[in-house]
C-alpha cells in the first residue's frame, strides 16, 4: 500500500495539445492566465475575489469550481507528489513527481502557472483496468486520484510509445472499438 501521499492528474490542454511541451520542458500547467501571478495569494477566499473581478461574467458556481481547481494546484500540490498526464495521441498516461512549488511564468508555455516535474515512467492506456480508466476520464482539468489508482499506475510494467503506420486513422478506430467493446 502506498503512503497516502496525493497523486494528481493534469490535462495538457484541450486535445492534450501540450503533452509533448509538457514531458520536453519537464512541467505541467494549467491555464487561467488572465488571473495573473498566484505567488502572493494567501487563501482560498483571496482567490475567489480575484476570478470574481476577472471574470464578472461567471456565477458563483462557477468561480467556485476554477477556484476549486487553481487552489489545489497552487496550494495543494508539493514537492515529492506524483503527477500524472495523458497524451490521447499516444493513449500513454505520463507519470512524474513534483520538483518545483508554484511558479509563474507567461513565456515559457501558452499556459502559465506551472509546476516543474520530473518524468519518471508512462503506461499505456490499453495497459489498465476499466475501473482506472473510467477514474482517468473525468473531465476535469486537474484531479487528485484515488488509492487504487495510484497503486495501478505505479505497479505497471513501463510502456513504449506505439508506433504509427499510415493506416493510423483505421487502426485507431478499430483499436477505439475494440477497447469500447471491452470496457462495455
Amino acid at each position: 500500500m502506498l503512503n497516502k501521499q496525493s497523486m494528481w492528474m493534469v490535462r495538457a490542454g484541450e486535445d492534450a495539445y501540450l503533452a509533448e511541451e509538457f514531458l520536453s520542458k519537464g512541467l505541467v500547467a494549467i491555464g487561467w492566465n488572465r488571473v495573473g501571478d498566484l505567488t502572493n495569494l494567501k487563501d482560498l477566499e483571496s482567490l475567489k475575489i480575484k476570478l470574481s473581478t476577472t471574470f464578472p461574467e461567471f456565477k458563483t458556481g462557477k468561480i467556485n469550481n476554477v477556484a476549486g481547481q487553481i487552489f489545489r494546484f497552487r496550494f495543494e500540490f508539493a514537492k515529492n507528489q506524483k503527477v500524472v498526464t495523458y497524451n490521447n495521441v499516444t493513449r500513454i498516461y505520463h507519470i512524474g513527481e513534483i520538483t518545483s512549488d508554484y511558479y509563474y511564468s507567461s513565456n515559457l508555455t501558452d499556459y502559465h502557472h506551472i509546476r516543474y516535474v520530473k518524468w519518471i515512467s508512462s503506461v499505456g492506456r490499453d495497459d489498465l483496468s476499466t475501473a482506472a480508466k473510467n477514474s482517468l476520464g473525468a473531465i476535469m482539468t486537474l484531479f487528485k486520484l484515488p488509492d487504487f489508482l495510484q497503486e495501478e499506475l505505479l505497479h505497471q510494467k513501463p510502456t513504449p510509445a506505439p508506433t504509427f503506420s499510415s493506416n493510423t486513422a483505421d487502426e485507431e478506430t478499430v483499436e477505439t472499438l475494440d477497447t469500447l467493446k471491452e470496457d462495455i
